[in-house]
């Protein structure tokens, strides 16, 4: 996890550049990959971290990695979906513009719905969930 001051000098030091290249490493173990997830969701909380991110084609790499479940951890999938808000967030068009033309949209609105599915079916998950609520 990232404090507030570490989301400025990561980038400016070339961690962003070299988070954007690492994600999209096909030989990376789901530890590194939750990780480095995890590191992107942080940094792309600022604005201005967020146009590295779509220039490094991020985006529709986290697109396509969901749409066809390549990450079995949730942790993962969850980094992930927070990059893509986070890149969405305060009307940044440029970037839900680069969502939609992928159908990032609707691959977003997908999983959620089956991760509430899952959860609905599960009387373990279900019985967590209720517990936060």
């Amino acid at each position: 996890s990232l404090s507030r001051e570490d989301k400025v000098i990561p980038p400016q030091e070339g961690a962003l550049k070299y988070l954007c290249t690492t994600i999209k490493m096909k030989s990376l173990s789901e530890g590194v990959l939750e990780q480095t997830a995890g590191a992107l969701s942080s940094l792309t909380m600022r604005e201005e971290n967020r146009l590295p991110v779509r220039e490094h084609g991020v985006l529709p790499f986290l697109v396509d990695a969901l749409r066809a479940k390549r990450w079995r951890t949730g942790g993962a999938i969850i980094n992930a979906m927070l990059i893509l808000r986070n890149c969405t967030a305060g009307g940044d068009v440029a970037n839900a513009d680069v969502l939609i033309a992928c159908n990032g949209h609707l691959t977003t609105f997908a999983l959620i719905k089956e991760m509430l599915q899952t959860m609905r079916s599960d009387p373990k998950l279900r019985e967590e969930s209720e517990g936060i609520a």
